[in-house]
């Protein structure tokens, strides 16, 4: 699978492999910046070799918003010997408020050649309304057609709209390129009706003590889930927040958001998520939690004494 052509940002990233196959490797391989060659776009490859008695399903998925500008492309995958993927579904996602407009561009490898769709779209316009104008670019008659970049010999019209999305049965390569501010993308084969979540504990942080411990609130909003609805996590049913200590987890508590008090140290901090189909994902912050000023022993604070006698200097 691969993300391209822009630089790789935290934002747009590929759900996590989960796969019993080994070997199976996943990099970044970087442009191409040697003297005399053409640049080549960073790319995010998917490696699997010698994988024998099953099948290799990825999914690539970017919030609306989290792709503009950039294209996600799955190819390669599904069945080695036909070099042809199981059919796919690509769904073009929307926030409440609709398209911001702009454009999006579905680009399809097949046994005909490349066939590239590209459809305007509007402010307000939902994804399904995305999907039913590509159907119509790709299903549109005529030779060579209305389609400067998909000519009727390439085109193997095998797209169509279903539940709101794209499905293909020909390609071999399939690349969705997003030039919408608030429309995101969905790849995966039209088997995978379920994407493990991505949970997100937060940063690492640094917390100021009160006393001999601190409060600390523990935030998982922006753990995200494929399956949810545009602009939420939805899909995700469950949040646990454990602490990895020497005699193994501690449970905290419960919920997206979370209080706990926690000593001065060093704490490794564990969110757990689940979604409604039972897929688990987990992500680990570290919170370190500074001793008091008095316990520093800091030597040129003045005493309470001090402070309490109002006298200054201070005088035995």
């Amino acid at each position: 699978m691969a993300a391209m052509p822009g630089p790789l940002t935290p934002a747009l990233r590929s759900c996590p492999l989960r796969t019993l196959a080994s070997p199976a490797s996943i990099g970044l391989r970087p442009s191409s910046e040697e003297e005399d060659q053409f640049p080549l776009p960073p790319r995010l490859l998917l490696q699997a070799p010698g994988i024998q008695g099953g099948q290799l399903i990825t999914a690539l998925h970017a919030d609306p918003g989290q792709a503009t500008g950039a294209c996600l492309e799955v190819g390669g995958l599904g069945v080695p010997v036909l070099n042809q993927l199981h059919i796919t579904r690509v769904g073009l996602e929307t926030p409440t408020a609709g398209a911001g407009g702009g454009s999006v561009t579905l680009v399809e490898q097949s046994a005909l050649g490349s066939c590239a769709l590209t459809v305007a779209t509007a402010e307000g316009q939902k994804g399904a309304d995305i999907a039913a104008a590509l159907e119509a670019a790709a299903q549109s008659p005529g030779i060579p057609g209305t389609q400067l970049q998909c000519p009727s010999e390439r085109n193997p019209r095998d797209l169509v709209a279903r539940d709101g999305a794209l499905v293909s049965a020909a390609a071999s390569t399939i690349q969705v390129c997003s030039n919408d501010p608030r429309a995101g993308i969905d790849v995966r084969s039209a088997d995978l009706r379920n994407v493990h979540p991505v949970a997100n504990a937060g940063s690492d942080r640094v917390i100021p003590p009160e006393a001999d411990a601190a409060s600390v609130i523990f935030d998982g909003s922006a753990s995200a889930d494929p399956d949810s609805t545009p602009g939420t996590n939805d899909d995700v049913t469950s949040f646990e927040w454990y602490e990895d200590g020497k005699a193994g987890p501690l449970l905290l508590g419960r919920g997206e958001r979370l209080e706990a008090r926690l000593p001065v140290g060093v704490h490794r901090i564990r969110l757990r998520v689940q979604d409604q189909g039972g897929l688990e994902d987990s992500d680990e912050a570290v919170i370190s939690v500074e001793p008091a000023p008095s316990q520093k022993g800091s030597a040129s604070s003045p005493t309470p004494a001090c402070h309490e006698s109002g006298r200054s200097p201070c005088s035995p």
